[in-house]
């Protein structure tokens, strides 16, 4: 999926609109193991996967690294709190594959406000959407016990199995990664 027919699930654009917002976006590659984003640093641009996997992540206070999400082929790879207000972001974002990106600088989406009339609706609608979506990913993990939440996760996301470490899916679906070596014996002897 391209940029504009992601923006365009939200809301029709006109010529001159999307000819706006393809002068302002930028390819970009990042091979396996590149960040994309770094916690510390302000989140200065959006990305939109192309194609590839992207992994968002923290380390708590005591330095054990949690895997938050992660960001597929179609789908916008940004810290939206740092985005938006211009502080420090938290979270890492790893490319986990070679990534394709598309990307737009925070002076782009500010430049879209002021002459496309309808991009705060857009981007109110794409995040609202995003958001719901997180949401009811992590609702739906914390109503599954841990053997449930790998095969729901294995049916959701097939192109993550064997492109990103058990380790990563491990702590994403909150259980150790013994844990998760025991639930895929048991899957293979039924």
């Amino acid at each position: 999926m391209e940029l504009i027919t992601f923006i365009e699930q939200y809301q029709k654009l006109n010529e001159q609109e999307k000819d706006l917002i393809l002068t302002h976006k930028r390819e970009r590659v990042l091979h396996k193991g590149e960040h994309f984003h770094m916690a510390g640093k302000r989140c200065q641009e959006i990305g939109f996967v192309k194609s590839g996997i992207l992994r968002t992540y923290f380390y708590d206070d005591e330095g054990q690294e949690f895997t938050k999400y992660f960001i597929q082929t179609g789908q916008l790879a940004v810290n939206l709190q740092s985005f938006n207000e211009g502080t420090p972001a938290t979270d890492f974002l790893v490319a986990e594959t070679n990534v394709s990106l598309i990307t737009l600088p925070k002076s782009a989406l500010d430049a879209f406000s002021e002459k496309i009339p309808s991009w705060d609706t857009i981007a109110k609608k794409i995040i609202e959407t995003k958001l719901m979506d997180k949401l009811t990913a992590k609702n739906n993990m914390l109503n599954q016990g841990a053997t449930d939440r790998y095969l729901s996760f294995m049916e959701v996301n097939p192109e993550i199995m064997g492109n990103v470490a058990l380790g990563h899916i491990a702590s994403y679906l909150g259980i150790t990664q013994s844990t998760l070596s025991r639930i895929r014996r048991k899957i293979v002897h039924f």
